[in-house]
C-alpha cells in the first residue's frame, strides 16, 4: 500500500482515525477509527453527502454508534506502536482498486468510505446497512 497515493484529506482521516485509537486504548486502527473520523470531519464531503439529499442520515446518531462500537475493541493501557488491523488493510486496498476502476490517481476519502461500505468488518457494514448506508445508494 502506497500511502503517496492518497489525497490529503484521506492522509488527514488516518491521521485523526490513529488519534481515536490512541484515546480509546486501541492499539489496532480499524475501519471504525476511520469511519469516525471520516464522520468527524464537518467541513468533509461524506458528512455532507450523507446528510443531504432525500436519503439524509442522522449523523450524530451513525457517529454515536461507530462510538459505541469503538468501545467495544480491546484496551490497552499503555499503547505503544499501532498498526492497521488485516480488515483495514482490506479496506484500503479496495479503495484503490476503486480509484483504479474509477481512473482515478489518488485514493480519496469517497474512495475509503465506499471500501468501508463494500469490505468493512461486519459490525461496521451492519451498523451502515441499518442507517440506509449502502454501495449503490452512496454512488
Amino acid at each position: 500500500m502506497n500511502f503517496e497515493k492518497f489525497t490529503e484529506k484521506s492522509l488527514f482521516a488516518i491521521e485523526d482515525a490513529k488519534k481515536i485509537a490512541l484515546e480509546n486504548g486501541n492499539q489496532q486502527i480499524t475501519e471504525g477509527h476511520i469511519l469516525s473520523a471520516l464522520l468527524s470531519d464537518n467541513d468533509g464531503l461524506i458528512p455532507e453527502v450523507l446528510a443531504g439529499g432525500d436519503n439524509a442520515i442522522d449523523l450524530v446518531s451513525l457517529k454515536a454508534e461507530v462510538d459505541k462500537i469503538i468501545g467495544t475493541y480491546p484496551k490497552i493501557s499503555n499503547v505503544n506502536g499501532l498498526y492497521l488491523s488485516g480488515s483495514l488493510e482490506n479496506v484500503f486496498t479496495e479503495a484503490e482498486n476503486k480509484a483504479k476502476e474509477m481512473k482515478d490517481d489518488f485514493i480519496s476519502v469517497e474512495h475509503i468510505f465506499y471500501a468501508i461500505i463494500d469490505k468493512g468488518d461486519a459490525k461496521i457494514k451492519n451498523l451502515l446497512n441499518k442507517f440506509g448506508v449502502t454501495k449503490d445508494n452512496f454512488l
